[in-house]
């Protein structure tokens, strides 16, 4: 609301009011049918409450943290128009565009505190890690903090309380759910993700006429919408929430494709793709299994020989990201991926191929902390065993190439 605040490091004059609409009790039905198709009656109600929650905050002007929503579907479908033409004009008509700031584009973010609703629809993602880092530190910021650092060009920077809601559209293929930040433990209760469906407009929009009239329609029953939104909604105490006021929710297959493109994710494809080229020492129907560290996984996915080094040193910049995305992966995919603690207390992993992941099969044990375990032949059980007999005295047993044969 426009008036002189003072904030943590000085004084800000906000020179104009958002355009609040009035509430009316009255029909709404083509706003509730447009709502209702693209999304559910279960989805629905979680986007209803977020929405109650702004405006109630809003219109009482009081401050309150909220999270971001997520509108991922097909093009056309209405996610934009949702944005734009209901969300928007509910809390007061202003909207700015906060993706290049929060992405690392700039440092200037002046011009995002020009409106209440924060909006993205379908940009360009980055595929680098960084920058989805990036991304979704600035969200986590945005949906769970009251300050906000405000910097103009050529002036000081200084913290504020604006009052801000996110919201994200973007089509549901693989590229461009990439525009997405990761989501970790510290994100997820910050962020709904709801699948959009393509479902016919409750009026026609074949022409330019037609499409003015959706929209004044859509004008016109706003201050209906509010009406319900504020006096007769009832948000479920299932879906409650005490920070926020409602529980995020995670469509499953928004959720799955977007877990598809996490870094851990990606660290396994490649792994898989890598060590499978290993041809191992014997072979069975079953699988094969690998004894690594951190510095094994880093040098073998980046080093000059790695074959899809440039991918993975995407995703691969430190020795520290190895163990943290690998201890993801072994809380996630256990089939594949378990902790592993070598004989001089070293902490590492065991990583399982599986035989129609493209991998050599067999109940074998490959460490790759040492270095004659790439081998490109196979030996047989009298050459492993002068082998094991060479190498004893000067390794360990862990550091052996060494295998367990099948029963049969």
């Amino acid at each position: 609301m426009a008036g002189l605040y003072e904030f943590t490091n000085g004084k800000g004059l906000v020179t104009s009011n958002p355009n609040l609409i009035v509430p009316k009790k009255g029909d709404y039905s083509i706003i509730q049918t447009i709502l209702t198709n693209l999304l559910g009656e279960e989805q629905l109600v979680y986007f209803e409450g977020w929405l109650q929650i702004a405006v109630q905050a809003l219109m009482s002007n009081k401050r309150r943290t909220g999270q971001a929503i997520v509108f991922a579907g097909k093009r056309g479908c209405g996610k934009s128009l949702v944005q734009n033409q209901i969300i928007t004009p509910l809390m007061g008509g202003r909207a700015s565009k906060p993706y290049p700031w929060m992405t690392g584009k700039t440092d200037f973010n002046s011009d995002v505190f020009k409106g209440e609703h924060l909006i993205i629809e379908d940009e360009y993602g980055s595929t680098y890690i960084s920058s989805r880092r990036q991304f979704g530190a600035h969200l986590k910021q945005i949906a769970a903090n009251e300050e906000q650092h405000f910097h103009q060009k050529g002036l000081e920077a200084m913290i504020v309380k604006p009052f801000w809601r996110l919201s994200i559209s973007v089509n549901n293929e693989p590229e461009n759910l990439t525009v997405l930040p990761i989501l970790d433990e510290s994100l997820k209760d910050k962020i709904f993700l709801f699948k959009c469906r393509k479902v016919d407009m409750p009026m026609p929009t074949g022409t330019n006429e037609e499409r003015e009239k959706f929209s004044g329609t859509i004008k016109a029953q706003l201050p209906c919408y509010l009406h319900y939104l504020l006096n007769e909604f009832v948000l479920p105490s299932s879906v409650t929430d005490q920070r926020f006021g409602v529980k995020y929710y995670h469509h499953p297959e928004i959720l799955g494709a977007i877990n598809e493109m996490s870094p851990e994710e990606q660290l396994l494809e490649i792994m898989t793709a890598e060590y499978a080229s290993y041809e191992s020492n014997i072979q069975d129907d079953n699988s094969k299994t690998f004894l690594l560290n951190s510095i094994d996984i880093f040098q073998s996915l980046t080093g000059q020989n790695a074959r899809h080094g440039k991918v993975a040193s995407k995703i691969l910049t430190t020795i520290q990201s190895v163990r943290t995305y690998m201890n993801r992966l072994a809380d996630k995919r256990p089939d594949c991926v378990n902790p592993y603690t070598f004989s001089d207390k070293q902490q590492g992993w065991r990583f399982t191929l599986k035989k129609n992941e493209g991998a050599v099969s067999g109940d074998q044990v490959i460490d790759l902390r040492n270095g004659d375990a790439y081998t490109n032949r196979e030996y047989s059980r009298k050459e492993m065993e002068n082998y094991q007999q060479q190498i004893a005295p000067t390794k360990s047993a862990e550091s052996q190439l060494s295998f367990i044969e099948s029963e049969t």
